[in-house]
Formats: structure tokens, sequence, C-alpha cells
């Protein structure tokens, strides 16, 4: 049987458990010093090992030269002649010859100076490397050692050993008898390895060990024939360390990767995989690099998955840049799955940064003289991950498959940006922005559900029509967008005036129905367009004074804050609202905006004043904040107009056309909600922030964020977090809508409230625990729980983490009424046990626990 390993990460349980092989154990340990060890005067925060190896300085005067041709520089305490023209060196032994460096108590060298028998004490030196040695001889020419009673160390990899005999060859491979090998440091033996015969062969970068048996605290419970591992951090072929978890859904879940080096600028790694309760999968990854690009290409298939109606499921991916020219440069980008639930149940694929959104692009990016240039092809597979159906409706590379006609599902077939920005003195500076798309929606044309099937003659009118329902045209559009803007600014105040101007015009292709006459199809506006200016003035000022708190000397700022925007109101009805547009809720950066809409579809008309101020506590010996307040409230000058709307101005059901009373009131609204902004240091390591929405004239929060950390505690971080969104609105009506409507309002139907806490806390310099518990407030629900308990030492790391989690809170049932017995349905929950062991030098078993935990647990980083 033979195991081959790559880098750091080679595999234990896939090991043959077998009895030890019987062979004399490695020579007494040597004291810690003469291995170069050396202890941490004080140890550093998070450090585990309490020393380290440092080679010393040597005196090499030739060590740049070949070494036959270098000269040989001998010293001793006491230097005898023979009769043929041998030396005799004893005491304090330094031969200096090239790169070598070699002290004994003891040597012998013949008249010809080529060979040298050494007795006592011996160390023999190489760049990153030190032998050991009782008795032995060394071949000076040839550069080939023999010793006995041998030590060694690898200073970069922390790895040392011993052996009985040691031999070094005119190669430079190293072999060893009766030997053993660690990353332990000095006087630690929490693991070792015991071989029958190992080689360390520094040009390849590799270790083979023969006969080798596996110890932890002395014990054997591992045996291999034969193991290959790294001594330096190129890569090898060979097996990486297996991922193994458990899980309610899947079963046991054990995934073998197989890593393979076909060239330095090439590499793949095999993924198979066997999944209890589903199957087998086997997934592959390629990695590329050349002169002028870089990329990968994954793909996985499961065959007829057992827990989804035997159905093939797949997963491709590819990522790949180049440069074309020193100005011209590309990227691709492409994902795509089986179906809906395929990243919830399988998700390997490590470009996805995303459980909904799957990307797709092409992009060309051309720079010169301030001048950049985009041509992009883009488009995302969304995924319905509330579909629990067992479907896989989607074929490789058929965009078609799945393409559901709602907001922002086009691509951009293609998009060419251009952008310019012109500084032309430190206050004033100009830009431009032409954007040139066309949208396309890749269905089926023949599913009537994309279509238009009728369209609303405009008022007042015998033949003119106009949309209110678009269907999923494809469409092209020019935006353009100039802008202007300056900033005057002084250490105690601030100017900065914007202007720009928005312009949109379309070219619209809808997919007509039989139903639509050729009268209706002729006389509606398919090229519509619109020209809105957007102005903006922020200024502020800049407050100080001395003062101080607790004893503390402090300067204390006042920022008051004026911010005004005007956006005209230009009729925009006739514009679809769904390609990359949409409307945005106000927050507190949000009043210091002057649009209030995202994406380019629609410009949202406003005239508004926003005021503000901030207090900060700053210390004046440290200049670190200690705590700060803002507040802002937006004074709107006009009602809002623009909205998803596509009735015709003159259309009686239109919202602007009726009383403000009967209007939106988030509309017609005089007065923005009151934002807050507030953190507080409460000591160095205690941190607090919250943000608030505050409707003043319900008297209701609207939302708000808190979050607690502290920091005080080595390698520790403890976390506290919690979230409220009200939902309040329930279509009140007006500038002052009756108040007696919230009376309808209910906690459990319309708020979201939820908490959190999580932990990393070290009991010392070796064991922390890790934990984190979110809980559903509304639905008295837990919603992810974590704990989880980690020992880490200088070769060796153990976590075991028991993890309980909503499955899918997207298909979570609703509420479901008071009569109910139970308010809310169960939610499907999953569980698991992970576990991961690494034995560092040599690699480990387990599920990739870290890496969940830097996802889940606020301020956890692996300790190396």
């Amino acid at each position: 049987m033979k195991l081959m390993f790559f880098k750091n990460d080679l595999p234990i349980a896939a090991l043959m458990l077998a009895a030890s092989a019987v062979h004399s154990a490695p020579p007494k340990a040597l004291a810690p010093e003469l291995l170069d060890w050396q202890v941490y005067s004080e140890q550093p925060v998070g450090e585990v090992c309490r020393g380290y190896y440092l080679a010393p300085e040597l005196d090499l005067p030739e060590a740049h030269l070949p070494i036959e041709q270098a000269r040989l520089f001998a010293a001793a305490q006491q230097l005898n002649y023979s009769a043929q023209g041998g030396l005799l060196m004893q005491g304090e032994v330094n031969l200096r010859k090239g790169s070598l460096y070699l002290t004994s108590d003891q040597a012998s060298l013949n008249a010809a100076r080529d060979y040298a028998k050494l007795k006592g004490n011996i160390s023999v030196r190489q760049q990153g490397l030190l032998l050991r040695g009782a008795e032995g001889d060394y071949q000076l020419e040839k550069e080939e050692l023999q010793m006995s009673e041998a030590h060694y160390v690898v200073h970069e990899q922390r790895l040392r050993g011993s052996a009985w005999t040691l031999e070094q060859g005119a190669d430079g491979i190293v072999t060893l008898r009766d030997s053993s090998m660690t990353s332990c440091s000095p006087g630690d033996n929490a693991w070792r390895l015991v071989a029958g015969k190992l080689k360390l062969n520094r040009d390849t970068g590799f270790g083979d060990a023969t006969n080798v048996r596996m110890e932890i605290l002395k014990v054997p419970v591992f045996y291999w024939p034969w193991l290959r591992f790294p001594i330096d951090d190129r890569r090898h072929t060979g097996l990486l360390s297996p991922s193994i978890s458990w899980s309610k859904t899947s079963g046991l879940d054990y995934q073998q990767p197989f890593y393979w080096n076909i060239a330095p600028n090439v590499d793949a790694t095999f993924y198979p995989r066997q999944i209890d309760k589903r199957g087998f999968m086997l997934g592959g990854e390629l990695r590329y690099l050349t002169e002028r690009s870089s990329g990968e290409i994954y793909y996985a298939r499961l065959n007829e998955d057992k827990e989804f109606a035997d159905l093939d499921r797949w997963n491709f991916a590819a990522k790949h840049q180049g440069r074309l020219t020193s100005q011209l440069n590309y990227q691709i980008n492409y994902s795509q799955v089986s179906d809906d639930l395929y990243l919830k149940d399988l998700n390997t694929n490590t470009f996805t940064t995303s459980d909904t959104e799957l990307l797709q692009q092409l992009s060309f990016n051309y720079a010169i003289d301030g001048w950049r240039t985009r041509l992009n092809f883009q488009g995302y597979q969304k995924l319905n991950t509330a579909n629990n159906s067992p479907e896989t409706p989607y074929q490789l590379f058929d965009f078609r498959s799945g393409r559901k006609a709602g907001f922002q599902d086009y691509y951009r077939l293609p998009q060419l940006e251009v952008r310019k920005t012109t500084r032309w003195n430190n206050v004033l500076q100009s830009s431009l922005l032409v954007d040139l798309t066309q949208f396309s929606k890749l269905f089926d044309k023949e599913l009537g559900g994309y279509k238009v099937t009728g369209l609303t003659q405009k008022p007042g009118t015998n033949n003119d029509y106009y949309f209110t329902s678009w269907g999923a045209p494809d469409t092209l559009r020019l935006h353009l967008e100039p802008s202007l803007n300056a900033e005057w600014r002084w250490p105690w105040a601030y100017i900065r005036p914007a202007a720009k101007v928005k312009f949109n015009q379309y070219r619209i292709n809808p997919y007509w129905a039989a139903s639509v006459t050729a009268i209706e199809r002729n006389n509606v506006e398919l090229d519509p367009s619109a020209l809105v200016p957007v102005f903006s003035l922020d200024t502020g000022l800049f407050l100080e004074r001395d003062t101080g708190l607790f004893g503390k000397k402090l300067v204390q700022t006042l920022e008051p804050r004026a911010f005004f925007a005007y956006v005209p109101f230009v009729e925009q009805y006739d514009i679809p609202n769904f390609f990359d547009g949409g409307f945005v809720e106000d927050d507190y950066g949000q009043l210091f905006r002057a649009e209030r809409t995202t994406g380019q579809d629609r410009v949202g008309d406003v005239k508004k004043l926003t005021l503000g101020v901030t207090q900060r506590l700053i210390s004046q010996n440290t200049g670190r904040e200690l705590g700060s307040l803002g507040v802002a409230k937006a004074i709107y000058l006009e009602d809002r107009r623009i909205d998803n709307s596509y009735l015709h101005p003159d259309h009686t059901n239109r919202a602007d056309n009726k009383p403000r009373e009967d209007q939106a009131y988030k509309n017609v609204r005089t007065t923005s909600n009151l934002a807050v902004q507030a953190s507080l240091t409460l000591t160095k390591d205690l941190k607090l922030s919250s943000s608030l929405m505050w409707d003043d004239y319900f008297h209701k929060t609207e939302n708000s964020n808190t979050y607690l950390t502290y920091t005080g505690i080595e390698n520790s971080q403890f976390n506290l977090g919690h979230s409220y969104t009200s939902n309040y609105n329930l279509g009140f009506k007006g500038p002052r809508p009756d108040k007696n409507g919230l009376d309808a309002w209910s906690y459990l139907q319309h708020a979201e409230e939820q908490v959190y806490a999580s932990m990393i806390y070290a009991l010392n310099e070796h064991w922390r625990v890790f934990a984190k518990q979110g809980h559903d407030l509304k639905r008295s629900e837990k919603l992810d729980s974590i704990t989880g308990l980690e020992y880490n030492s200088c070769c060796w790391q153990i976590q075991l983490v028991y993890r309980d989690w909503v499955d899918n809170p997207d298909t979570s049932p609703g509420y479901q009424g008071a009569a109910s017995d139970n308010a809310f349905e169960a939610r499907e929950r999953d569980y698991g046990v992970f576990l991961n062991v690494v034995f560092k030098g040599l690699g480990g078993v387990g599920q990739p626990i870290p890496q969940l935990l830097s996802e889940e647990v606020q301020g956890y980083t692996d300790r190396p």
C-alpha cells in the first residue's frame, strides 16, 4: 500500500491500522539547546509554542563557491601532524569549506584533506538543516557523510528526529535508519513517527519512510508500510486531508481529496466523496497559471441522489483572468448548478459567494489616459431555495433554464461602460459615465407568462397606449451621467456642492401576445427617455474643546451638519423599473444622500434638508475615540411622487392624483424618521455600537441594531447582538395618519426580532472554547447553535464542535394565527457533530472546522 501526501495536509483516517513493526527505539534525546531550540523570554500573545528553532549565524568566507573550489579552513585547540601528512585535531574542532560548517570534539583528516574521521558531538550545518551525531565519516569533496546516534532538525518545517545511523550521499539525500520524526518541541512527545528507514530529499522536498508507526504519547496507534511527506512548502502529488462529517439529512459524509502536481504552473485536485444517504459523488478542480493568465475549473457530479428522487445533481464553475496588453485585460466567472437546492445540500464549490445567485460573466477592461472602458456580458443563475420539490430543471450552459420574469433577472448582453474622472485643481472635479446595456431575458419565448397580454389606453386619447404590465421585454438602454463636484475644506469646516445630470434612453422590444392588436402595438411608446438633474450641498463644522471626565483629559467635538438635496420631479411612468433599479429604505447614511433610488432605471424626486449633529469624546493621551453620538433628521420640502407605478399621469388611480390624505404616508410625510447612530468605548476592551430609526410621529421604532463586543481577555472575544425590525407601516395614508391604526399591528405577524451571543474564550494558551447562540424572539425559537472545544499545542490541534441549525429559514412556515395550537409551525432543522484533528507538519483528519467557525462566530481566527 502506498500513500502520498501534499504540504501539511496528510490523511490519517484513510491509513491502515496494523500491528507495529518491531525495530529499535530511537537514540536518547539531546538537550534542547543542542537542537537550536530557543525559549521565549516572554511568550508572544497567541503563540502556543514555548520556543522556536533558530540557526546561528555562520562565518563561511567562501560559501558562494562550489565545494571543490573552496579552501578548507580548519581550527581546533590542538593540532597534530602525522608522518604521512595527516592531521589530528582535538578540542572544539571547526571545519569550514564552501557552504560546509562542521564541528566535533575530534577529527582526523587525511593528507589530501578530502576525508575526515569524526568523534564526539558532531554537528553538520547546511541551509535550514542541522545534523548531529556521536561518530562519523565525512568525504569532504563528495559531501558524503555517515554518522551514528544521529539527530536532525529541519528548521523551517519545525521537524526534528533521531536515528541510530545517518547517511548523506553526494546527491544530498539524508538516509536514517531506526529513526523518528516529530514537529513537537524538544521534551514534548505528544506524537512522533518511528520508521525503520527514513529518507529526506531536500532537492525534491520529499521525505520517504518505510515500516512506519505513529505513536501518540508513546502509544502506537497507526501503521504505514510506506509514507511520503513534505519537508518544505513545495507542492507535491498525493492525498490531502480527508473531510469527515455527520448530519441528520446526509448521514456520514466522507471526502478524500487527491492532489496532482501536473507541472509548476498546472495542478489538479480530485474529490471522491461518499455520502451515506445520497450516494457517491466525484468532483475535480484544475488550476493553471501562465505569464499572461490564470484560472481554475471545477466540476462535481452526484448520480441518482437517493434523497432527491434519484435525480442527477451537478455543479460547474470556472474562473479565468488574463491580460491581452498592458491596458487590456479580461475576466471570466461562470457558475451553474443542477437545481435550486444544490448549494444547500451539497455545496462543494469554493467559487460560490451566495446561496441564491451564481455569477455568470465575461468582461473586458481597457484603461488609458484616465479613461476606463468595460465591455461586460453578465447574468446570474437565480436559485429559489424555498423550492423543496426534487426537480432538476437546469441544463448545463442552457441560460433559458429556470429563468423567472422578475426584478433584476436579466442578462446584460452586453454592457459597454465608459468612465472618465478629471481633477481640475484642488477644489474642482468632473466625471463622465456612459453606459450602453442590452438587457435580455433568455427564456423560452413560447411561454405565455412572459408576454404582454394587453395595453392601456392613455386618458384623453383615441389610439395612444402605454404599458401597465410589461411582461419581460428585451431592452437596450443608454445611460449618460456627467457630474461636477467641488470641495472646500478647512480645519474647522467643509463645503461640498455637487451636480450631475442622469439621462436614460430606452429601446424596448416586448414579447407580444396574440391578443395585442397591431394598432395597439404601433401606438405605444417603445423609446421612452428621461433627463433628471441631481443637485446636493453638504456642509459641516468641526468644533472642539478640552474637557475632562472621571479624571481623564478629553477632547469634546461638536459636528453640526446640513445636507440639502434637490431632484426635481420628471415623469417616468413609461420607463420600466426592473432591470437594475430599486428604491432604498432610509437609514442614517441615506439621509445624507441625494438619490433615493439605486441603479439607473428610475431617479426618485426629492427636495429635502437634512440636519444632523455628531458629538465625540476623544482621549487627549491616545487620540482614541471613546464615544460618539450622531442624530439626524430630514425635512421634506415637497412630497415624493416617483414610485414603482406605471400609471399615466392623468389616471385617477395614480397615487399623486389622489388627495394627500389618501397617498402613502412615506411619500407625503413632512419629516423623516429620527436616525440615531452611537458608539461607546466603555473600557479599552468593551465597545457598544447601536443604530436606530425612530418614528417620532407614531413613537415607534422602525428598526434597530445593537452590538456589544468585549476583547479584554487574551485570544478571546465575547459578542452580544440584537436586531429589531417593526414593519409597523400597515398602509398608513396621509402626512399625519390616524395613530389608532397601530392597533392592527401585531408583533407576531409583522415584526422581526433576533438576538445572538457568541464567544471565543481562551482558558489558557492551549485551550479555547467557542459558542454561538442565535434566537428568534418572535418565534421563541433557536436559530443557530454552535458549541465547541479546541486544544492547540506546538505540534497538534484538536477541535470538536456540535452544531444545531435551521435547515432552510426561507421555507419555514409563517404565522398560523392565535387560533392555532402553535402560532408557528416547527421549522425543519439539521444537526451534526464535527471533529478535526491536525498533527502539525504531518496533517490531519476531520471536518474543516476553522472555515465553519470563521463564518459563524464573530472574531474567530484559526491559531497556527
